[in-house]
């Protein structure tokens, strides 16, 4: 985060950069941010409808409902389904209509692998809506396709932690590939953590 804000001090008209802002405000839970920072990207470019997407997750996850059901309608002019199907799940899961996220969520799974959906972003997906065993099997295909993505699960603000007690998610922290991740990243932290 303080990196990619720091790139938008150098270069304030990128809306690239921007975006990126917005996601990682989003991946660590700091939704209200997020709000500010969507809107000063979509300052650069309003019809951008990821970033649109984005806004509707944060206000979603900040319980500005009505604000997130009017970028869903916003959305609907536009031919990106994706960003639709997503502004659409985030809002079920604010308002507890978990079994309708879950249908939105496997509407999508039956055209993968055709779409903008990866095996991690189901599996996230079946974490939210509190589908553990369905999460677990497609972050194992994550694992298998060895999509690099996986190893940002366990900072996912928006997965409930009890997903991280489960069976399924234990086993995959098993595998040697995450073995050597976890490795590598706790010997990263000591090092950051002596240089202060």
């Amino acid at each position: 985060l303080a990196s990619v804000r720091s790139v938008v001090k150098l270069n304030p008209l990128s809306f690239v950069d921007r975006y990126n802002v917005v996601a990682a405000l989003l991946h660590n839970g700091q939704y209200d941010d997020a709000v500010s920072a969507a809107h000063d990207a979509l300052a650069l470019e309003p019809n951008q409808t990821e970033a649109l997407a984005m806004l509707c997750t944060a206000d979603a996850h900040s319980n500005r409902l009505p604000d997130a059901h009017a970028i869903l309608k916003r959305l609907q002019a536009y031919s990106d389904a994706a960003s639709k199907s997503g502004c659409d799940f985030d809002i079920a899961v604010a308002e507890g209509r978990l079994a309708d996220a879950r249908k939105n969520t496997d509407a999508l799974a039956l055209q993968f692998p055709r779409g903008d959906f990866n095996e991690n972003d189901f599996g996230e997906r079946y974490a939210e809506t509190r589908d553990f065993d369905k999460a677990a099997q497609w972050l194992t295909r994550a694992y298998d396709a060895r999509a690099f993505t996986l190893f940002t699960i366990p900072y996912s603000q928006s997965i409930p932690p009890e997903f991280f007690q489960t069976a399924g998610w234990k086993a995959l922290l098993n595998r040697p590939l995450f073995k050597d991740w976890q490795a590598a990243h706790d010997r990263l932290a000591a090092t950051l953590a002596q240089s202060g």
